[in-house]
C-alpha cells in the first residue's frame, strides 16, 4: 500500500511540474491580435526584407501581373478626354525649392512629396529627370488620392511609385492602407548624373522607363482609381527637373 502511494505521489508531482512550467501541447500563436505589433510608417530604408514574386502575386488588393510591352490591352477604354497640364507643383509633404534658372525643383527636408494637380492623370505619360542620392528613394507617384495630402503613409492614402532606390534598384510600389513592392530591379545609378524616369499608364497596366529603357511591365488586377500624380524623395538636396505630363502613350524614344 505504501509502494502504490509512493508511485501515485510520483505522478501528482510530474502533473504539477508539468503544468507549473508552463508547457502546453499547443503553442502561442505570435501573430495573434493580443500580441502583435501595429502597422509603423516605413523608415527611409524602403526594401523591405521580405521576398518578392514575380507574379501573378496575390494578396487581398495586391494582385499583379507582369506583362510585356508589347501587351497595350486593345479592349474597349475610354481614353478620349484629353487634359492640358500646367506643371505647377503644389507642395504637400516637406519642402521643395523651385531654381528659375534651370526649371529645377530641390526638396529641402526628408520625406518631401509635391503633386501636379491643374488636371487629373488618368492614363497617358508622366517622366521626369532626377539626380537623386544613393541614401534614399526618388522619383514619380501616380494613381494618387489622398485624404487631404496630410502624409502619405497614412490610411485612406493611396498611389503607385516608381523610384530610383537605395543600394543600385529601380522598383515599382503600391500603397493602399499599407505599402507593397509590385517589381524590383537592379539598377546601377550615380548621385551625380540625372535620370530620365518614364511611366506610361493605362488602363490597370503600368510600364516603367529608365533613359527609355524598359525596366519591367505590370497589370494591376486590383488597380487604383485615383487620378493624381507627381514627385517623391526621402532625403533634402534630390533634384527634379523637366516634368512632363501627357494623355498619350509614349513608348517609344521622344519628348513627351
Amino acid at each position: 500500500m505504501k509502494r502504490k502511494t509512493a508511485v501515485f505521489t510520483a505522478i501528482l508531482a510530474s502533473i504539477w511540474l508539468f503544468t507549473a512550467t508552463g508547457c502546453s501541447t499547443q503553442s502561442a500563436d505570435p501573430l495573434s491580435p493580443d500580441v502583435s505589433s501595429p502597422a509603423q510608417k516605413p523608415s527611409d530604408v524602403l526594401v523591405p526584407d521580405f521576398e518578392i514574386n514575380d507574379s501573378p502575386t496575390s494578396d487581398d488588393d495586391f494582385i499583379f501581373e507582369i506583362i510585356d510591352i508589347d501587351d497595350r490591352d486593345e479592349k474597349p477604354f475610354d481614353d478620349s478626354v484629353k487634359y492640358d497640364y500646367s506643371i505647377d507643383l503644389k507642395t504637400v509633404s516637406g519642402t521643395f525649392d523651385y531654381m528659375t534658372t534651370t526649371d529645377e525643383y530641390v526638396s529641402g527636408q526628408t520625406d518631401s512629396m509635391a503633386v501636379i494637380d491643374s488636371a487629373p492623370f488618368p492614363y497617358g505619360t508622366i517622366s521626369c529627370t532626377v539626380k537623386t542620392s544613393t541614401e534614399t528613394d526618388s522619383g514619380l507617384v501616380f494613381g494618387l488620392s489622398g485624404n487631404g495630402y496630410d502624409y502619405f503613409w497614412e490610411q485612406g492614402v493611396s498611389y503607385y511609385f516608381f523610384f530610383l532606390s537605395r543600394e543600385g534598384k529601380a522598383y515599382l510600389g503600391k500603397v493602399n492602407g499599407g505599402w507593397n513592392i509590385v517589381k524590383i530591379v537592379d539598377y546601377s545609378f550615380t548621385a551625380d548624373r540625372a535620370y530620365r524616369m518614364k511611366v506610361v499608364y493605362r488602363n490597370a497596366r503600368i510600364w516603367c522607363f529608365i533613359n527609355d529603357e524598359l525596366m519591367f511591365a505590370v497589370k494591376d488586377h486590383m488597380p487604383l482609381n485615383g487620378t493624381g500624380c507627381g514627385i517623391r524623395t526621402g532625403m533634402p538636396g534630390v533634384t527634379f527637373g523637366d516634368i512632363q505630363v501627357t494623355n498619350n502613350y509614349v513608348f517609344e524614344v521622344e519628348s513627351i
